[in-house]
């Protein structure tokens, strides 16, 4: 996310926006695949 690059860069504080985009998951990762349902 490069976000410790960003903080120290002094981009902080009121008037930044952020926004989490989520793709989803990685049906066939070790650590989750196990572990959803569909």
């Amino acid at each position: 996310m490069e976000a410790k690059m960003v903080h120290n860069q002094s981009i902080n504080g009121p008037g930044v926006k952020i926004a989490v985009l989520d793709t989803g998951i990685d049906y066939n990762h070790e650590d989750l695949k196990d572990n959803y349902s569909k």
